[in-house]
């Protein structure tokens, strides 16, 4: 009688698998709703990981999230709590610099990348696409810091008045004096 139990609970065992591959295909796709739909059948492969580059110049980039499409294509991820649902330029930059470090380190990665933002009022996570720059791109900003480094060029100012208040180069900078920052006619405007 014991035997006949143990072939019944086989075959239920083997018949539910069989069930569960046969329609494995039309399965809802996996992850958390607010995932890109390009992610949901992809997996996530590295969480906060250190990346670095020596060639043409060091680099270093921390990623928040990467995630491997089912055609084996790279596409990071960086998590932003803000107030509203929106992207920057720093954002594209940031996930830019991830992109050309995995590229040196010869990984396939989508030109295409998410933010997710974190509501600050409800937690809600919103994912927003942004295109990111190519690598000659990434290149001409790390020869640019470099320059800025060494004192070899100026710089230019700030896209905004408001970013000399969270610069930490303000008291170096001939663009800002005191509370005021050298528009590039060289007029003061307060920032």
């Amino acid at each position: 009688m014991l035997w006949l139990l143990a072939v019944i609970s086989i075959g239920i065992v083997a018949w539910m698998w069989a069930v569960r591959r046969a329609l494995w295909p039309l399965r809802r796709p996996d992850g958390p709703p607010w995932l890109p739909v390009e992610l949901r059948e992809g997996e996530l492969v590295w969480s906060e990981k250190q990346f670095r580059c020596e060639r043409p110049v060091p680099v270093v980039a921390r990623v928040d999230r990467v995630y491997r499409r089912p055609d084996g294509v790279l596409v990071p991820m960086e998590f932003k709590r803000r107030p509203v649902a929106r992207t920057y330029l720093a954002d594209i930059v940031e996930l830019s610099v991830q992109r050309y470090v995995l590229r040196q380190a010869a990984f396939e990665v989508s030109l295409r990348a998410y933010v997710a933002v974190v509501l600050a009022a409800d937690g809600r996570i919103i994912a927003l696409p942004v295109n990111l720059e190519d690598s000659a791109a990434i290149e001409q900003r790390i020869a640019r810091l470099l320059a800025l480094r060494s004192r070899a060029v100026e710089p230019e100012g700030p896209i905004h008045p408001a970013v000399c208040l969270r610069c930490g180069h303000r008291t170096v900078c001939k663009r800002y004096v005191g509370g005021m920052a050298a528009a590039a006619d060289g007029h003061l405007e307060t920032t």
